[in-house]
This record gives C-alpha cells, sequence and structure tokens, in this order.
C-alpha cells in the first residue's frame, strides 16, 4: 500500500529549477503518531531499477510539476539521500509552484513509496520505523506543511510490531493510548 512519509528537507529555486532533498539517510521525520521514521542508507535502491516518479504540489497528480519518464524530473540516491532536480514547466500549476517557492510560503518536501521492508526498533524512549528497503517511489512532492496521515498501513504496521515483540521494552499505556487515538 502506498505510503506517504513526509520530512522536512530543503529546496532550492534557481529560475525554473527546483531542487533539493526530499528525504535525507537517518534522519528522524517528524512524530507521526506514537513514532518516527528514519531511512537507511540506500533504501531506495530497488527503486531507482523500475523509477517512474512523478513531482507534484501536496502529492497531488493533478498538479504535476515534472515526471522521470518524460525527463523532466531527475531523481537520485546519493550519500545524503534522495536528490530530485526539476524544470517547473510553463503551466498554471507550474507558475502557481514558482512563485509559491520564490516566496518562501514553500520549502519543504515529501514522498511517497510502496515500501518492501522495514522494522520497528526502540532507542532510549523512542519508537523508531527504519525504512530497509523501498520497492517503489511514486512521488516526491513540494508540500506547504508535512503532515504524515494515520494511515491503515502506519497503524498495521506499528500493531504487527507490537505483536511480534518479544520483550515488551516501552509502557503498554503509551502504544494502547496511540491505538484508542486511532480506533
Amino acid at each position: 500500500m502506498r505510503e506517504v512519509i513526509c520530512f522536512s528537507a530543503d529546496t532550492q529555486l534557481n529560475g525554473n529549477t527546483v531542487q533539493g532533498y526530499a528525504a535525507k539517510f537517518g534522519v528522524l521525520s517528524h512524530d507521526l503518531g506514537g513514532f518516527r521514521t528514519r531511512l537507511q542508507p540506500d533504501c531506495f535502491s530497488k527503486a531507482m531499477q523500475k523509477l517512474d516518479c512523478t513531482l507534484n504540489l501536496d502529492h497531488d497528480d493533478s498538479r504535476l510539476l515534472g515526471r522521470t519518464t518524460s525527463g523532466t524530473l531527475q531523481v537520485r540516491q546519493d550519500e545524503t539521500g534522495l536528490w530530485f532536480s526539476a524544470q517547473l514547466p510553463n503551466t498554471t500549476v507550474g507558475n502557481d509552484a514558482r512563485e509559491l517557492l520564490d516566496r518562501g510560503d514553500i520549502s519543504e518536501c515529501s514522498f511517497a513509496v510502496l515500501i518492501a521492508k522495514s522494522r520497528f526498533v526502540e532507542e532510549e524512549d523512542l519508537l523508531i520505523r527504519e525504512l530497509q528497503e523501498i520497492d517503489e517511489l511514486l512521488d516526491v512532492s513540494l508540500v506547504v506543511r508535512p503532515a504524515f496521515p494515520k494511515t491503515e498501513v502506519s497503524l498495521h504496521a506499528l500493531e504487527k510490531w507490537k505483536k511480534s515483540r518479544c520483550k515488551p521494552r516501552l509502557l503498554d499505556a503509551k502504544l494502547k493510548q496511540l491505538m484508542a487515538k486511532v480506533i
């Protein structure tokens, strides 16, 4: 299932070219409802082999800004994370995006993926979902406010991890509270 992962990441506008990192390895996401997400180095390797990714505004395919298969979007994985660059189109959406970037109204990125492999780990008082392998990169998006919707996929993954733990180390009350908010 599709998951939208939102990180605060830098974007830069130079003329009609927007570029930056949609994600950085080893950096924790915002709180996603009781856990945070961290990307493992090279987690996009599999996705890079069959890349058909779009650049959108707020993950909305009707607000298309570029696409890898048409050559209007370049995406690569490097030692820092997931880098992208696109020439903004001379369309209403492209002109709006350029103006919003130039004014600083939009300054963050997000991406939507299909996850092949992940795991939950505990570090101090944090529950962290480590994304180890991304099966498919669906889009990179310019966003106003990164926000991770409490999707069924995320909650399912959290519940699966909770059931698989041998020794509970986090307070069960915290997990029950999280699950109660969703139900």
